[in-house]
């Protein structure tokens, strides 16, 4: 949030109205952190980025779940500021995680009898967007899970902590 708020903390302070009030709250936040311990903590990811990456190597890709949750309607949402930070705060925890460590992913729709979609997301290492867009394409012509693709898929895959981990995946 702090390149958030270096980017329109000049436009908050003249335009604040034009912000919705639940982001504006959420970039000013930003206003309070001291510039050495933004450094410090942008270094310390970055070595954390790498660690990732590394880690990510000989994989294609992890697989989990979009969001923890079903997404909450707008009006579950809605009626103040602490309820969309609760809520927020699980819905974004898996997407928060592949941005954190520069991953890039792309979320696979999954239908859910009688309520909202849920997705799963493939994650793959930095600068692997050709792999993931090339996985969407794939699956974009099910309506549900491919039968055949699934087992497939788990064969190729080790769990782990909650998470899938793949190994050539890419000859799906």
């Amino acid at each position: 949030m702090a390149e958030a708020y270096g980017i329109h903390r000049e436009r908050i302070a003249t335009r604040a109205a034009d912000y919705d009030p639940f982001v504006r709250f959420r970039i000013e936040q930003a206003r309070a952190i001291p510039a050495a311990d933004y450094v410090k903590v942008i270094r310390e990811r970055i070595k954390l980025i790498r660690a990732m990456d590394a880690f990510l190597s000989d994989l294609d890709a992890l697989v989990v779940p979009t969001t923890p949750i079903v997404a909450p309607t707008v009006a579950e949402v809605s009626s103040s500021l602490d309820a969309l930070l609760a809520k927020q705060l699980v819905v974004a925890r898996n997407t928060n995680i592949v941005n954190f460590f520069d991953l890039c992913a792309i979320s696979l729709p999954l239908p859910r009898a009688g309520g909202l979609r849920v997705g799963l997301m493939l994650v793959a290492r930095n600068g692997q967007d050709a792999s993931c867009c090339g996985w969407r394409l794939r699956w974009s012509g099910f309506s549900e899970p491919d039968a055949a693709l699934l087992p497939r898929i788990r064969r190729t895959c080790f769990c782990g902590r909650g998470l899938l981990f793949c190994r050539e995946l890419r000859q799906y």
